[in-house]
């Protein structure tokens, strides 16, 4: 794998990884702002590219599920801008199909955190003032050096145990390079996330760094660090690794550096390890997200196909397509608005001999779970038709009940196809057809005993069998814990040991806009630890699934950042209004 990562004193970076099987990259323009964007996306070609919708209108079948169809139109109107944490700048990532994307909340937070330590920018004043500073405490580094110590890799325990201790010292690294130090650091304007950085008391070179992601610790280590010129520091050595069972460690180590003077584009340097002498680029252009049409250039819409797409309903609260895997119909897969890519079935990959390389973690409901990738030649869903799409691989044993026709789930579809298309996704047809669209409202949900909680909410119409999860704050804010049921969660990946354990109680009211839910269970964990995939973001309150999602038509336009949600009228207010006709 080649990395190259250039940086500016203006606090701009973009940072590239490259192997024969796959290639991505990730960015922050600070001279850019989110609100110059169509939707957070930028988009090229004069604003002449489209993407599709995918509607489902249902039927009945004989196997207990519910078919439905999924329809492709166009669309054009932009969508609005983030009302949560906002970088002064624009934080960007591009995938392997080179389809860039906007981060935003934590994602953002976790790049320029850990970017701007990396690269030794965040003791500039132009930076440090976008942060919070504060020494941390003696609890706070006792902790470090306690998640070091219950590391499952010797390995990693023996570099974490180098890097972190109760008294604040380094250990070994202390005893070569002096006392250390642990600081906090958060971005202000609404920052969540608190990175927990050792450095040295003499000149502040940073030895690790802690951040907390999706419930787990992401740990840095840093070594050889250099000085290239006055106030540009750059450490030859980084190792990125997690703390849960099975993590992935990433070792980068620098070959070449470049250091260049660009004026007012305010360049500072760029490394790399393929040996060569990093990016000639002397523009600020460098670091502009790259063009972000909403039909990206490997995929395509077969002309003469129709827009509906089959789908079906299951018991278990799941949606399930049957895409073409190159050419071939190899089964079901789960339409899951909460998943970060397509995935597949260990066993279908060897049937359709697909290349599997690469190691990775998935984050499930339950934690994170060891992964690697495959390649296929082409996916088609309908008429959209995508060019050598990347899978991870995953188990599907287990996961959904009532599959059509004693058919198999062998996949799930998830954000690169609602990246490329517009999804309308109707209610059950057991339900009467929806009226008017609602205006955009938040989610608010209540108590049996009357109280109430506000906040943000993840989509997941693939956790099927499930109303609303909250994360422990939330559920600590409506006071959960009496009168709960425990209740054990399978999550994707299998095995007998994919299960968490957690609470169950019913809510008096889900309230999104006017429309009011009944009969709604949330699902929830108690205590600050442990919460595993319920601690998704520190921004977010928790997660709508498929229990609430199925009583609604939806329309997902990813390419634009929008969600419809038209909520069917209640069965009882039907037929009275039917008997008064």
């Amino acid at each position: 794998m080649e990395w190259q990562l250039s940086f500016a004193a203006a606090g701009s970076f973009v940072e590239h990884l490259s192997s024969p099987h796959l290639s991505c990259s990730c960015g922050y323009d600070a001279a850019a702002r989110e609100d110059g964007l169509v939707a957070g996306q930028r988009c090229s070609g004069g604003g002449g590219a489209s993407s599709s919708s995918i509607t489902t209108s249902s039927s009945s079948n004989d196997s207990g599920g519910c078919g439905s169809s999924i329809t492709t139109s166009s669309s054009s109107a932009p969508g609005g801008a983030p009302a949560y944490f906002q970088p002064a700048g624009v934080c960007w990532s591009s995938d392997d199909g080179g389809c860039p994307r906007l981060l935003q909340l934590d994602d953002a937070e976790a790049q320029l955190l850990c970017m701007w330590v990396r690269t030794g920018l965040w003791v500039l004043p132009n930076i440090s003032s976008q942060l919070k500073i504060a020494r941390a405490s003696a609890k706070e580094a006792a902790a470090c050096a306690a998640a070091a110590s219950t590391s499952t890799s010797s390995s990693l325990r023996e570099d974490e145990e180098a890097s972190c201790s109760s008294s604040g010292s380094s250990g070994a690294a202390s005893e070569q390079l002096g006392p250390s130090v642990w600081l906090k650091l958060k971005l202000r304007g609404g920052g969540k996330l608190t990175a927990l950085v050792e450095v040295l008391e003499s000149d502040w070179r940073p030895l690790s760094l802690r951040l907390c992601l999706a419930g787990e610790h992401e740990v840095w280590r840093f070594s050889d660090w250099h000085q290239w010129q006055p106030g540009l520091w750059l450490a030859g050595g980084a190792v990125q690794s997690t703390t849960g069972e099975g993590g992935v460690v990433n070792d980068y180590s620098l070959a070449a550096v470049q250091v260049s003077s660009v004026g007012s584009s305010g360049a500072a340097g760029s490394g790399s390890t393929d040996g060569g002498s990093g990016t000639n680029s002397s523009s600020s252009r460098r670091f502009v997200q790259p063009p972000a049409p909403l039909l990206p250039p490997c995929s395509s819409f077969v002309p003469g196909l129709p827009e509906e797409v089959p789908a079906w309903h299951t018991s278990s609260g799941h949606s399930l397509v049957r895409p073409l895997l190159n050419g071939r119909d190899v089964g079901y897969f789960i339409l899951d608005t909460g998943a970060s890519g397509f995935v597949l079935d260990p066993s279908t990959g060897d049937a359709l001999g697909l290349e599997a390389f690469g190691e990775l973690q998935v984050t499930s409901i339950v934690g994170r779970i060891a992964s690697r990738y495959r390649r296929a030649d082409t996916f088609q869903l309908g008429p959209l038709r995508m060019a050598r799409p990347l899978l991870m691989e995953l188990p599907m044993a287990g996961l959904v009940t009532g599959v059509p026709d004693g058919g198999r789930v062998v996949g799930i579809v998830g954000y690169d196809v609602l990246r490329r298309a517009v999804v309308h996704v109707p209610a059950p047809p057991r339900r009467p057809p929806p009226p008017a669209a609602v205006a955009s409202a938040p989610l608010e949900l209540v108590t049996a005993e009357g109280r109430r909680h506000r906040g943000l909410f993840m989509v997941d119409s693939g956790a099927g069998g499930l109303d609303i999860v909250l994360n422990a704050r939330a559920a600590q804010a409506l006071g959960l814990g009496k009168g709960s049921t425990a209740t054990h969660i399978k999550g994707l990946g299998g095995g007998g040991g994919a299960r968490m354990t957690a609470q169950r109680c019913q809510l008096g009211e889900v309230w999104l806009g006017p429309h009011c839910f009944t009969s709604v269970q949330a699902l929830y964990r108690e205590g600050p630890g442990g919460n595993g995939g319920l601690e998704l973001s520190q921004h977010t309150s928790g997660i709508v699934c498929g229990g609430v999602l199925g009583r609604c038509t939806l329309v997902f336009d990813y390419p634009r950042l929008r969600l419809a949600v038209r909520r069917p009228a209640a069965p009882e207010a039907a037929a009275v209004a039917a008997a008064a006709g």
